[in-house]
């Protein structure tokens, strides 16, 4: 029958031979129109339905339906479309045969087709009439209809299966309903497409599928997402780019100018977050602070990272916990085999986790290991691409993928732990200790846990919102800091002639000590550069947080509605020839005599954002990357694994949370001693 679609009933030749019926039914649709009563609403819906229903009554059956008989079928055909379409417990439960009855779908729907039925017996019957006198079913328009055509092939006994009237009836009743469904949309989707275009200049973007919009076009270009959007944004907006996902409108900055526009001149407008379904849960309600939206909650628990939890005072009062872990991790490397290669990737993540899990939870973290391993379980889940968030509307989606599930599992873990942690923090304030013990001072959840019974917040804080607070800055400083240092030292290794200025740097300043004083880090001009360049091409975030729109809002004379999802793409910014000199290479010494820095005011150079929605945990992060980078380089020498060349190293990233380095890095280290000198 597929074949039979395909050669005879909606071949080309045979479409062509309908035109003079879709002429006279396009004319009549105008006449219709031009005789309404002027400046009177017209019913579009019904005119168009007309249209397409007739046309396609007389391609299938021919002049043999009067009007008021083609009426009469469009609308109990459309009767038997709606039952169709229509949520059946039956269907979902086909095993229990009474459920039919019970429900009474059966029965209507019975009712419905025999009434379609007794129509088209009779066109088929007229149809045998004409044949039987030599006449073809489009009468005066000539030609044959699709009727006479599956009528000539029953009776030809060319089939290789015979076909019956009741397949003509069934094949008949197909193409009426698919091309009345598809026209119709299609024109629907094309007249909203246009009147969008028209009330609202959006800025410029790839063409847009009905219901999809522009996900193929992410799909056709693979890839890693900032890596897809930088291409897709040289071929349709450079500096703007509009994209439909789904139902989320969303814009993708790809310019120094345009990014300055969104995240400094229009920042309060940008100033709010998406609610993304991972996100939702992981962050109880998103009342972290990187994901909350703009709001009174969100400013007080930003002042609060920003005074509090992660002020300078507070990330000096992490240095001995700093001094710890960083000597732990030169123990380790120590006591490795010689000349064996190391995973290096492994203990630098180990090192910013257990450094980040002391500052936050001090000493109370009973089984920090699988807390690590949970919490880096479930930022790969949030760092996936999820359905329901580009079709939010439809609220079975997160159960039907099965995401909802995972990440509650896997978040039900990880509040079991950090509940245990509050409790035994509560514990110990109530008999005057702090969360450090034998380190001294306020950790994060002290600090939080002081201010939430001090009754000095506008808005009171609940358990849930300090967990959020708790998991946000976990992860953040976890996964940012490790992904910089691993690329760092990457970059390092893949350029010798960076690696052995560095590291005479850091040789000359801490010449003689046994271990690297921590105040002496601002001495490492070079080794910051090495950094700075390190953000430049591996940006640890490189789209951001999306940011999303408050109120509707022009830029560079382009409307961006309310509620659209921005992403200021800094990977591309960061390595685009018109701000970088020899963009792709790694040039520390570029920093040398520039200005330019991270701290949000050189938009060609946005690692950690700008505005309001900045990273408030810059300080915080920075010395875990200066810190380790520092030991590594002054207690070791380094060098690749047999048979490995600096250009050979694979240089590929993945992206969960943040855009990190696919491969794990494997060196070999041998121990440098002071006595060297």
């Amino acid at each position: 029958m597929r074949k039979v679609c395909v050669t005879e009933l909606l071949s080309a030749k045979s479409v062509r031979s309908f035109s003079s019926i879709r002429r006279d039914e396009a004319c009549r649709l105008v006449q219709h129109i031009q005789s309404s009563t002027p400046n009177e609403p017209i019913n579009i819906t019904k005119r168009i339905s007309w249209y397409e229903s007739s046309i396609t009554c007389k391609a299938a059956f021919g002049e043999l339906l009067k009007d008021q008989e083609k009426f009469k079928f469009i609308e109990v055909l459309k009767e038997v479309l709606a039952l169709a379409g229509g949520f059946s417990v039956p269907d979902i439960f086909p095993s229990i045969k009474i459920l039919h009855f019970l429900s009474g779908m059966r029965g209507r729907i019975l009712n419905a087709h025999k009434r379609v039925d007794a129509i088209v017996e009779d066109v088929i019957n007229e149809h045998k009439k004409n044949l039987a006198n030599g006449k073809a079913g489009n009468g005066a328009l000539g030609g044959e209809d699709l009727v006479n055509v599956l009528l000539r092939l029953k009776e030809s006994g060319e089939l290789q299966i015979p076909i019956t009237n009741d397949n003509i009836k069934a094949v008949m009743i197909f193409p009426f309903n698919l091309t009345f469904l598809f026209l119709f949309l299609s024109f629907l989707f094309l007249l909203l497409g246009e009147w969008k275009k028209s009330s609202k200049k959006l800025p410029p973007g790839p063409w847009k599928l009905p219901i999809l919009g522009s996900i193929h076009h992410l799909a056709l270009e693979g890839g890693l997402p900032h890596h897809a959007l930088a291409n897709l944004a040289k071929k349709y907006g450079p500096d703007l780019m509009h994209l439909q996902l789904g139902e989320i409108s969303m814009v993708v900055v790809s310019s120094l100018d345009m990014a300055r526009e969104v995240l400094k001149t229009h920042d309060l407008a940008f100033a709010s977050r998406p609610k993304l379904l991972a996100l939702e849960i992981i962050f109880y309600k998103s009342t972290d602070i990187a994901f909350s939206a703009y709001g009174d909650y969100w400013r007080q628990m930003r002042k609060v990272a920003v005074l509090e939890l992660l002020s300078a005072k507070n990330v000096r009062s992490f240095t001995s916990i700093r001094h710890d872990e960083a000597s732990r991790l030169v123990q380790i490397i120590r006591s490795s085999p010689t000349n064996e290669p190391i995973n290096v990737t492994e203990r630098i993540l180990w090192y910013e986790s257990s450094m980040t899990c002391k500052a936050a939870f001090g000493e109370l973290l009973k089984d920090q290991k699988k807390f690590i391993l949970i919490v880096r379980e479930l930022t790969e889940l949030a760092g996936g691409f999820s359905v329901a968030d580009i079709f939010p509307s439809i609220k079975i989606l997160p159960l039907l993928s099965g995401m909802r599930g995972r990440i509650l599992n896997t978040h039900k873990r990880v509040d079991a732990i950090v509940e245990d942690v509050i409790n035994e923090h509560k514990k110990n304030l109530a008999n005057g200790k702090a969360g450090n013990g034998a380190l001294g001072g306020e950790d994060l959840v002290d600090v939080l846990l002081r201010l939430k019974e001090s009754g000095e917040l506008q808005i009171p804080i609940t358990n849930d919102n300090i967990k959020a607070v708790m998991i946000d800055l976990f992860s953040a400083g976890t996964e940012t800091s490790s992904t910089t240092t691993i690329w760092a030292m990457t970059e390092i290794m893949r350029n010798p002639r960076v690696f052995a200025k560095a590291q005479a740097e850091v040789r000359e300043v801490f010449k003689g000590k046994e271990t690297i004083d921590e105040d002496k880090i601002e001495e490492l001009k070079y080794l910051k550069q090495v950094v700075k360049e390190t953000l430049r091409l591996h940006p640890p975030l490189p789209l951001l947080v999306p940011r999303e729109c408050r109120e509707e809002t022009n830029i560079n004379g382009y409307t961006i509605p309310l509620k659209t999802r921005v992403m200021v793409n800094v990977w591309a910014i960061g390595r685009d020839q018109k701000y970088w000199e020899d963009a792709e290479e790694f040039k520390p010494e570029r920093f040398e005599q520039s200005s330019v820095d991270f701290m949000g005011n050189n938009f060609e150079f946005l690692p950690f954002g700008s505005g309001r929605r900045m990273c408030p945990g810059i300080s915080f992060g920075l010395i875990n990357v200066h810190l380790p980078l520092a030991k590594l380089l002054y207690h070791f020498d380094w060098k690749l694994p047999n048979g490995v060349k600096p250009e050979d190293l694979d240089m590929t990233e993945f992206t969960a949370i943040t855009a990190a380095r696919k491969s794990e890095l494997y060196l070999i280290a041998t121990p440098y001693h002071t006595s060297q000198e």
